[in-house]
């Protein structure tokens, strides 16, 4: 640069301008015209605001190809002027005849950002982070490309890569988060939701995605808290009253739910979300009409809708309370409904909704069509069932490794443990009569039902994971530590009833545990035919890990480890498992009702017989059969299905 142009770029820079273009335009007169002179009156003509600097950036880029910064200059310009078009193009020459630097794929980046070009996007970054191979940033602004392509597995890889550049970066983690909860990896989203939420706590974000997936998780306690945190720092916010409702009705706070409802419908009255849960909750507190208008309300113009249009995650959960309430032949408002349904929920693209899938399937079995029944039962069990992995043999391998756990010998001595005498165990397959052994138990003035609690599966297997287990003597001193958090937990959320009810059916994978940890505990074990069981186990959707229960052989499979297991406990415990058949309760009522509580220590009452009078909520599958007396169709319900369920009789080994 030769004396007279630098004196003209230092007045320039000067904010001399004038005099600058006294200069600038006396070395254009001279011959052999430099680029930088070109390139510096071309900045000077466009700040001054004309176009004709434009022509002489060009000029400068014609006279040195390979100078970055005319292009870069000239493509700010272009943007400016929302040129965005011109500016890539200028860009993409800059990339031809001077090659690929990180300033320019960037600003090529920010324009295809700005003009939603996400594909063309990613190229550049692809590119980019081979430039700048240890930037967190532009690792970070790929993943977030990738977020919005909703490519979560290559956001996530994206995101990780930054994670590991920069270990503090807490939007990194919550968007790392998003992508693992988008791929049904909700484990890793928690964790890193938790690591966002360390290195930048309070943030109202990453507390509502928090309580969301918690929630989906089935961790209520910890759902709430998180909701409650986030309201902490914004008393209004949508998401997060919304996901505390969702907590209260799970916690059986319905009229809470109830009010939380209105007030959300306050602010969008046409929330589908809310409205459905609203449905529900009236149908359960007995507003069965009220609860079903709503409902009805809420599918009647989905249904007129075009596909693309559609909640069908909400109307699939519409649908289905419907079916819990719905009388068939009574209302022919749901009839079309679920005609409509019908052809809906055989297209391709709404197959996944499983609960719709399971409504239809009640539909036709309530109006005694078994055939279709079973084929959309069927369609709804195999379209959840390619949504996971599982394996028999692993659960095999599990529940033999927990009978190893308990000799004999651990059982001896009932001094082992937390000694109180509140809890009551009631244990077996999902669908064999747990709900109703509960509200009969619930009836009475004496014991509160709690309903299906994943307290001491969680307690247990934290229990596991804390500590060895070899040789039960060398860990058996910890049995009473374990009883006492389990009491703690249940009183602390359900008060200090004299006796409180635990009917998760699962438990009785953890009855060693219960035996030796609570040994004065009361443990009812409901059995049911294998085969009826069974069948009701596949009509449902389950919430939670019931991943045995969505093919005819892996449910059968599982229904005989369970009774293995069982026979083990039962050989171990002998009179302290009450067993129960639910066909004698169908049958023999009182009988059975008088030789249940005097096995819990109890007097009869009446009231245990006007069990369907109980206002305790009930959010099972068995939520209407609970509120009506006991009927004795439900025992067979085999024999209308024909030799659809042949393939589970052969699972069952009952051909045999």
């Amino acid at each position: 640069m030769n004396e007279n142009l630098t004196a003209a770029v230092q007045l320039h820079l000067a904010g001399h301008l004038t005099q600058a273009e006294e200069i600038y335009q006396a070395l254009l007169d001279s011959p052999n015209v430099s680029s930088d002179t070109f390139y510096m009156y071309g900045l000077l003509k466009l700040h001054q605001g004309s176009e004709e600097g434009v022509g002489f950036i060009k000029k400068a880029i014609k006279a040195a190809p390979k100078n970055a910064k005319p292009y870069i200059n000239l493509s700010l310009y272009y943007k400016e002027k929302e040129k965005f078009d011109d500016a890539l193009n200028v860009l993409k020459a800059c990339v031809d005849n001077c090659g690929e630097s990180a300033v320019v794929l960037l600003e090529i980046i920010g324009i295809l950002k700005h003009e939603k070009r996400d594909l063309e996007s990613i190229e550049c970054y692809l590119k980019l982070v081979v430039l700048e191979p240890n930037n967190a940033i532009v690792f970070y602004n790929m993943g977030n490309v990738y977020k919005e392509l909703l490519d979560f597995k290559a956001a996530e890889i994206a995101y990780v890569k930054a994670i590991k550049l920069k270990s503090f970066f807490p939007e990194a983690y919550m968007n790392l988060g998003l992508c693992l909860d988008s791929q049904q990896k909700l484990e890793e989203a928690v964790e890193a939701f938790d690591m966002s939420n360390t290195q930048r706590p309070n943030h109202l974000n990453t507390l509502r995605y928090l309580a969301d997936v918690y929630f989906r998780k089935g961790l209520v306690a910890e759902s709430f808290a998180y909701a409650t945190r986030a309201l902490s720092i914004q008393k209004d916010d949508y998401f997060a009253l919304n996901c505390l409702m969702r907590c209260k009705y799970q916690l059986r706070l319905l009229d809470e739910a109830l009010q939380l409802c209105n007030q959300l419908l306050v602010v969008d009255q046409n929330d589908i979300s809310v409205l459905v849960r609203k449905g529900a909750i009236l149908c359960k507190t007995g507003s069965i009409v009220d609860g079903l208008t709503i409902l009805k309300n809420v599918c009647e113009p989905q249904l007129n809708r075009d596909i693309e249009e559609l909640n069908l995650s909400y109307l699939s959960y519409a649908l289905f309370e419907i079916m819990v309430y719905y009388k068939e032949g009574v209302d022919k408002r749901i009839e079309i409904i679920f005609q409509k349904s019908v052809e809906l929920f055989g297209s391709e693209s709404a197959k996944k909704f499983v609960l719709g899938l399971f409504a239809i399937s009640r539909f036709f079995e309530k109006n005694l069509d078994f055939d279709n029944a079973f084929k959309w039962m069927d369609l709804a069990n195999d379209a959840h069932r390619r949504t996971y992995s599982y394996s028999s043999n692993s659960t095999k391998k599990s529940i033999e490794r927990l009978i190893n756990l308990f000799p004999k010998t651990a059982f001896e001595n009932k001094n082992v443990g937390c000694q109180a005498t509140a809890p009551i165990f009631i244990v077996g397959m999902p669908r064999s009569g747990t709900t109703l052994i509960e509200q009969i138990l619930s009836s009475h003035s004496l014991i509160k039902g709690c309903g299906e609690l994943g307290t001491m599966r969680t307690l247990c297997d934290a229990f596991q994971s804390e500590h060895e287990l070899e040789g039960f003597d060398k860990w058996s001193h910890l049995l009473e530590s374990l009883g006492s958090d389990y009491i703690s937990h249940v009183q602390k959320r359900f008060g200090s009833g004299v006796y409180l009810v635990d009917k998760m059916p699962e438990n009785f994978l953890y009855l060693g545990f219960i035996a030796t940890a609570l040994p004065q505990a009361k443990i009812i074990h409901c059995k049911r035919s294998p085969l009826e069981t069974c069948i009701s186990i596949y009509k449902q959707k389950f919430v939670g890990d019931h991943f045995y229960a969505y093919t005819l052989k892996e449910l059968g499979e599982y229904y005989l480890l369970y009774q293995d297991m069982m026979a083990y406990w039962s050989s171990m415990l002998e009179e302290r498992i009450y067993h129960l058949e639910y066909e004698s309760i169908v049958e023999n009522t009182e009988e059975e009702v008088a030789q249940l509580l005097e096995y819990c220590g109890l007097k009869y009452e009446p009231s245990c017989l006007q069990f369907y009078e109980n206002k305790n909520v009930v959010y099972t599958a068995s939520a209407h059969q609970v509120k009506q007396p006991l009927y004795k169709q439900s025992l067979k319900i085999s024999e209308s299905f024909g030799e659809h369920f042949a393939p589970l009789k052969q699972a069952l080994k009952l051909n045999k």
